[in-house]
């Protein structure tokens, strides 16, 4: 997809972007977005978790890509409100013109309106049309390439009113925000009746380019031409500014995306591409406010949005052991919820229970002890993961990889004879270097005997998520496959919470590392908009109540036929083909899969034009 280029920021605007915290996204802009690329992450993306299962492992997109690749807030206050307002009148109080009613559809507005009326800031402009050209610039930036609906061409005025307190904008958790609405887009395109995608794709490819360098063009040249203008460094991602990508390329370039992730090694994946010292020195200071929300458990709220932030399946991003991790938090019907037919919801009081649970993010970070090696290929965590994922998209990948296996089984078997027999010794040592030989033929990579044991699974507190009325959405990623208990979900039982308020754990819990109560004297300044205080609405049960049995916990996660899936116990469902009930789902590594090359032969998602 091309998009078009928004223009820089004046100088007159700078001050109050950073005061909104949009500087560093308006620093970034936009470039080229390749289809192929973003088809074959979509293909391993697991709604459930919000990961994406590599041959490695699961990772994803974490708030710490958001705030170092594009400079967001992630603290602060969630971005939610009310979207009942006269939406010419907002236009007209907050940005100074009030537009006609064929450039509105509801609340989305029309970019081309924007860019005809805001595109140049006069010299002599006075404080007043500077914050109003403020407003329109944070909007193009928003419905451009942020937090774009699929049509790319409108944006949604309920941010607007946000806006209207520059300063008070920036205590907004944007990155959150951004996160949480490229999640939802991820999980809707895994839908095989979807044919596009929206939602921030720039970070996705970012976020792509640096973990995976084998996928990523040639990066452009960092050094900031305009630094002598602009009075702070740019995020992570203006390294990328001026690259070029084909807008249209080949479909033989999914296939090979997908061949590259199919037989991707140890070294060809990055888990920790920040922390170079290189990399280091090119992250702003206002990238690393409050790093410890990156590992926080909590709901990512965009108004109608709800996605949950699962860091606890990717604590290798963090330079962490990662432990066999536990059930993933569903939302029930709260993931499909849409805007469509709500302009009189007051979000604040829906999502109340959500809210304040975001608003205790101190009390839910997830710790690990430090990891001092990669997890190599016969780990405890390794062989569960294989255990419960599908490693392999293509049929000729799935037959390499099988025949990797059963060379380094041979080899371990053979390494780990006892017979002391010279002949036997002799033997035994020209088997193993044979197997070693095709191993490394096939698949390229070294490998270990000994199995790498993992740390115990993390048990964070598991909230109980308030039934809505039953959504009629038909989405191809609900899951229908039947449920596989955690091997460690007994070890431990889960505290017991009656509300949000209730959460209190020592610096001492296994998932915390730092006192919480440190955190909200330091972090955690009083909102206004936060409802917190307030009496939860009647229809919602408490959001925070944990079942004191795991027994029961375990029955309720396996009483519903799609509502709690995942890596862990679930099929790997590609958008463009579901797996049947009557079909085993889990990949056995003595059978070959059933997906072959034909079945995806040149899908690739459609990347809808996105404006600035």
């Amino acid at each position: 997809m091309h998009s078009n280029q928004m223009i820089n920021p004046p100088n007159q605007i700078i001050e109050y972007l950073i005061l909104a915290g949009f500087y560093g996204a308006a620093r970034v802009g936009q470039f080229d977005y390749d289809r192929g690329l973003v088809s074959a992450l979509v293909e391993r993306w697991r709604p459930e978790t919000h990961t994406f299962h590599t041959t490695r492992g699961e990772c994803t997109i974490t708030l710490e890509d958001v705030a170092k690749q594009l400079g967001l807030p992630c603290e602060g206050m969630a971005v939610i409100g009310r979207t009942d307002f006269n939406w010419q009148d907002i236009c007209e109080c907050f940005l100074g013109i009030r537009p006609s009613a064929d450039r509105l559809s509801g609340q989305r507005l029309l970019i081309s309106w924007l860019e005809e009326n805001f595109n140049h800031l006069p010299d002599n402009a006075d404080d007043v049309q500077v914050q109003q050209f403020t407003r329109a610039y944070i909007l193009r930036l928003i419905g451009g390439y942020l937090m774009p609906d699929r049509s790319g061409s409108r944006v949604y005025l309920m941010y607007l009113p946000l806006l209207y307190d520059l300063q008070e904008a920036g205590k907004y958790s944007w990155g959150s925000a951004v996160l949480a609405h490229l999640y939802r887009e991820l999980c809707n395109a895994t839908n095989p009746t979807e044919d596009g995608i929206g939602g921030c794709l720039s970070l996705l490819h970012l976020w792509a380019w640096d973990r995976f360098p084998m996928l990523a063009p040639q990066q452009p040249r960092y050094p900031d031409p305009q630094s002598d203008i602009y009075p702070l460094l740019p995020p992570l991602g203006f390294r990328w500014k001026n690259v070029r990508q084909n807008p249209r390329p080949l479909a033989a370039s999914l296939i090979r995306y997908r061949s590259f992730l199919d037989k991707m090694t140890d070294d060809e994946i990055i888990w920790q591409p920040y922390e170079s010292p290189y990399v280091r020195q090119l992250i702003p200071e206002y990238c690393l406010t409050i790093p410890e929300i990156w590992r926080a458990s909590v709901p990512l709220i965009c108004f109608n949005i709800i996605e949950w932030h699962h860091p606890d399946r990717v604590l290798q991003q963090f330079g962490r052991q990662q432990p066999i991790p536990s059930m993933p938090v569903h939302l029930r019907n709260y993931h499909t919820i849409q805007l469509r037919g709500k302009t009189t919801t007051n979000w604040i009081d829906k999502y109340a229970d959500f809210i304040q649970a975001w608003d205790r993010w101190p009390h839910v970070i997830v710790n690990a002890p430090i990891a001092f090696d990669e997890l190599d290929r016969i780990s405890q965590y390794m062989q569960w993961y294989w255990r419960h994922t599908r490693r392999w998209i293509q049929r000729i990948s799935s037959d390499t990889g099988r025949a990797s296996d059963i060379a380094e089984e041979l080899y371990r078997l053979s390494i780990n004879s006892r017979s002391t027999c010279p002949s036997c010794v002799d033997y035994r040592d020209r088997v193993a270097h044979d197997q070693r030989n095709i191993l490394l033929a096939l698949r390229e990579q070294c490998f270990n005997v000994n199995p790498q044991p993992a740390p115990p699974t993390i048990e964070l507190p598991r909230p109980q998520i308030p039934r809505d009325r039953p959504s009629k959405r038909r989405g191809g990623y609900l899951s229908t496959q039947p449920i596989i208990e955690n091997e460690n979900a007994r070890e431990q039982e889960p505290p017991i919470f009656t509300q949000a308020s209730d959460i209190s754990l020592s610096p001492s819990s296994p998932f915390i590392s730092i006192d919480p109560t440190q955190l909200e004297s330091r972090y955690m300044a009083p909102s206004s908009s936060s409802p917190s205080n307030s009496a939860n609405p009647s229809q919602f049960q408490p959001f925070m109540t944990l079942l004191d049995n795991p027994a029961l916990f375990s029955a309720e996660y396996n009483a519903s036929t799609f509502e709690h899936g995942g890596p862990s116990n679930e099929a790997f469902v590609t958008p463009r083909q579901s797996i049947h009930l009557n079909e085993s789902p889990w990949f056995d590594l003595n059978t070959p899969t059933i997906q072959t090359n034909e079945t995806f032969e040149a899908q690739e998602i459609d990347i809808q034009q996105q404006r600035p």
